[in-house]
């Protein structure tokens, strides 16, 4: 079912959304469009939307009054966070904040960056009124500046991006990583575009593959690498799913 959105103004990647019109919105590509002026005359000059993945682009994606990707945790990483110790964990690319303020919620040591600042405002008042605490930075994922061995799991949750800041960015987290720490990752595969619906990027360079991800990760142990189809129930993600589940552990530190 298509989500229904108002049209007065109302997903994270990351992550994730009152009376108004019920009238359906146009189902997403990426992600929701942003809101665009009313028609201009023929004659009148029009501004070029902005690139996919830009600031512009994704300030424009939340800058509405739901929540996007809704306001529940990605359920494969909640069940997977669940199994871990708790401690401090990352979430890149958080968008809405969903799942960083589960996370606080649960009793973890929240850490969350992502390029829009308009995200950021909107995590910040979800974990207000639910009551968490979270630390939330506006960073780009190529070079989100987080140190070293600082955190004892990473989160990613739908991150798709250009294969350039995506491996640039990986680089990134597997050093933010404390060794025996794990990185827990959903994300659309190729496989996805062939379902043909209306959710999720069309162009195969940003999706995840088994091997993409071996590949970014060198000696981490994959304690679960595989592809599966779900159904999702996540904001404007409405439907079937194909995807890649992952949860690699970085190599203990050699005495």
């Amino acid at each position: 079912m298509r989500p229904i959105t108002r049209l007065c103004a109302a997903f994270i990647l990351s992550s994730g959304l009152l009376a108004c019109s019920s009238t359906p919105s146009p189902a997403p590509d990426a992600a929701p469009e942003a809101a665009q002026p009313a028609s201009k005359p023929a004659s009148a000059p029009t501004t070029a939307k902005p690139d996919k993945g830009s600031k512009a682009f994704w300030d424009g994606v939340y800058d509405r009054q739901e929540y996007v990707y809704g306001v529940e945790p990605n359920v494969f990483f909640a069940e997977q966070l669940a199994k871990l110790p708790v401690g401090t964990v990352l979430l890149p690319a958080e968008g809405e904040g969903r799942n960083a303020v589960w996370a606080a919620k649960a009793g973890w040591s929240v850490e969350a960056f992502d390029i829009s600042p308009v995200a950021k405002n909107k995590a910040m008042k979800l974990a207000a009124d639910k009551g968490a605490e979270i630390t939330y930075n506006v960073a780009d994922f190529a070079d989100p500046k987080l140190g070293e061995e600082r955190f004892d799991a990473i989160g990613l949750v739908y991150a798709h991006m250009p294969p350039k800041v995506r491996d640039a960015g990986m680089k990134h987290l597997a050093a933010a990583l404390k060794p025996g720490g794990v990185i827990i990752l959903e994300g659309f595969s190729p496989a996805h575009i062939e379902l043909e619906t209306p959710f999720g990027p069309k162009s195969v360079e940003v999706l995840y593959t088994q091997e993409l991800l071996r590949a970014a990760l060198p000696g981490f142990e994959m304690l679960i690498l595989e592809d599966a189809q779900i159904e999702l129930d996540e904001g404007y993600h409405q439907g079937k799913a194909a995807v890649i589940r992952m949860v690699a552990r970085k190599p203990q530190a050699k005495p």
